[in-house]
Formats: structure tokens, sequence, C-alpha cells
């Protein structure tokens, strides 16, 4: 190929050296610095899970309930596992009231009426028919 003229033209056959050496150069940085990668990874994910829950507990603890269901779903998830759920939500109602915390991000409120306060509906929705 002419190299005289505007555009200088490569054989396609240098470029792909490059790519080669640039990719050997990405792993050999990625082999030597896996273990400290992984680990920053997984740190993070620890952290930010412990952050998000925290924050959970946080926004919802003025709210009364069991206290190992305000730190892990486990609870509802065996309460389901029971077959006896619906004995258990009557039970942690009588027990700490009408608005229960059951899970770190899970409230049951047994008054229809709080409905409109807690989702703020403005106005009764419409039933509409279909088509």
């Amino acid at each position: 190929m002419s190299s005289t003229g505007k555009y200088r033209s490569y054989p396609y056959w240098q470029g792909s050296f490059a790519v080669v050496a640039i990719m050997d150069h990405v792993h050999r940085a990625l082999s030597e610095n896996f273990p400290k990668i992984f680990f920053t990874v997984v740190v993070a994910t620890v952290l930010f899970a412990l952050f998000k829950s925290f924050q959970s507990y946080i926004s919802l603890r003025h709210i009364p309930g069991p206290k190992a269901a305000a730190l892990t779903n486990l609870v509802r998830r065996s309460w389901a596992k029971s077959g006896r759920i619906h004995e258990i939500h009557l039970r942690v109602h009588n027990d700490y009231g009408s608005v229960v915390r059951v899970g770190p991000n899970a409230v049951l409120v047994s008054q229809p009426r709080a409905i409109d306060s807690i989702f703020g509906f403005k106005s009764r929705p419409k039933k509409v028919e279909c088509l």
C-alpha cells in the first residue's frame, strides 16, 4: 500500500499486534491483582448490604414488632413455610397493635381506614368496566 497521499494506510496486522499487547497487559494486571480486586468487591458488597439494612432499620424503628423481624426477612419466611401465617399475623397484631413491623421493609396494618393516609390517595379509585 502506498504511504503517500493524504491518508496513510497500515496493514491490518499492525493494529492487531497493538490489541494483543494491550490485552496481554490487562491480563497480567488482572491476574496479579485479582485477589485484591475480589476482596475489594466482596467488602464493598457486604458494606453496602449492611448500610441498606441499617438504613431500613432506622427508617422504621418507631414501628413496634418482633425484634428479629426488624433485621431479617427470615422470620416472615418461616411464618409462611409454617402454613399458619394468618394466625401469626393475628397474634402479632394482638401483641403489638394495629401497625406492626414484620420485616426490614414490611409493615402490616390491620385498619382499612389507615390505607388512605399510608398510600396517599386523594380520591377513591373509580371502577371501570373492561372492554
